[in-house]
C-alpha cells in the first residue's frame, strides 16, 4: 500500500472543510525613545483567520473521490503483489516435489542399471554374454547416471528459484 496514496486522501478530506489560522503579535511603540522599552509602550495583538471553501462545483468532492480511488488501486495492486508471491512460492515447492520424484526414479534406475552392468561385465569374463551385450549394459548405467545428474541440477536450479520467490537468501554459515 502506498503511504503517499493515504496521505492524499487526508489532504483531499481536510480541503473540504473550513481552515483556521491562529496569529499572535508582539512589540513596543513609544513615541519617545527613552521609553521604547518599558511596559506601557509594549503593544501585543492576536486574531484568527477563518477561511471556508465556498463554491468549487463539487471539485473537492471530486479530488477526494479520485484520491480514495487512487488508494484503492494501490491496495489492490499490493494485494495482488502478495498474491503473485505466494504463488511463486507455490509453483516452485510444487517444482521441488515433482524434481523430487524425479530424482528418486532417476537414483534407482542408475542403481538398478550399474548392478546390471556389474552382472554383465562378470558374465563376459565367464563367456556366457558377448562383448556388444556388456558394451550396451555399460551406455544404459551411462545413460541413467546422466539423467541422475540432470535431475540433481534440475531440483538445485528450483532450489535456486525457491530462494528468490521467497526473497531470502540461504544461510551459507551453516555448511
Amino acid at each position: 500500500m502506498s503511504k503517499a496514496a493515504a496521505a492524499q486522501v487526508g489532504i483531499a478530506t481536510a480541503e473540504m472543510f473550513p481552515q483556521f489560522t491562529v496569529s499572535a503579535n508582539y512589540g513596543s511603540a513609544s513615541f519617545h525613545s527613552a521609553s521604547l522599552f518599558t511596559g506601557p509602550a509594549a503593544v501585543w495583538g492576536a486574531g484568527t483567520t477563518l477561511a471556508q471553501p465556498i463554491f468549487h462545483g463539487g471539485a473537492l468532492r471530486a479530488k477526494r473521490k479520485a484520491a480514495v480511488a487512487s488508494y484503492d488501486a494501490s491496495v489492490s495492486q499490493y494485494q495482488q503483489t502478495v498474491l503473485n508471491a505466494f504463488q511463486n512460492v507455490a509453483d516452485t515447492l510444487t517444482a521441488l516435489n515433482q524434481d523430487a520424484l524425479a530424482l528418486q526414479a532417476a537414483h534407482t534406475a542408475a542403481a538398478t542399471a550399474e548392478q546390471s552392468f556389474a552382472e554383465s561385465t562378470s558374465r563376459l569374463q565367464l563367456g556366457a554374454v558377448s562383448y556388444p551385450s556388456t558394451v550396451a549394459s555399460e551406455q544404459r548405467w551411462q545413460s541413467a547416471t546422466l539423467t541422475e545428474i540432470q535431475d540433481t541440477a534440475s531440483r538445485l536450479v528450483d532450489t535456486a528459484a525457491l530462494f528468490q520467490a521467497m526473497g531470502t537468501a540461504p544461510n551459507t554459515a551453516q555448511r
